[in-house]
């Protein structure tokens, strides 16, 4: 009886560090400039939401139910923009600074700025493996 125990408390842990903590992620097609191949599996932290977001940081957000991205942070609130175009709900905008709320990404090298909010993002790419 004891081992059940310990099985079942083994079993719960591992689901809270899945559920709570980090889990892996495949990547399908990829995302040009930041996973080359498309196969990469990532392991996701949830738990490093708790420190803020930097430029440079790969997140994963939710931008529609069900429905989740990864892109690079290019900027974050009250930064500066180096570009001074970037869009936001498919509107232009031409703003000095990332508003309050939001961060800056970038899909890809060749694509172009889009505003979301802070709250749509999910997780932090810890680490990458083929």
């Amino acid at each position: 009886m004891n081992n059940v125990i310990k099985a079942l408390l083994v079993l719960l842990v591992l689901f809270l560090v899945y559920k709570f903590v980090a889990n892996p992620t495949q990547i399908e097609g990829g995302n040009p400039g930041l996973y080359k191949n498309g196969q990469e599996v990532l392991v996701i932290s949830k738990y490093a939401l708790f420190r803020q977001i930097h430029p440079g940081d790969v997140v994963t957000f939710s931008y529609k139910p069900e429905l989740s991205s990864i892109a690079e942070v290019s900027a974050v609130a009250g930064d500066r923009v180096s570009e001074k175009t970037y869009y936001m709900s498919n509107e232009e905008l031409k703003e000095e600074f990332v508003p309050l709320g939001f961060v800056l990404v970038r899909f890809d090298q060749k694509s172009h700025l889009r505003a979301i909010p802070a709250v749509q993002i999910t997780g932090l790419v810890w680490y990458s493996f083929k």
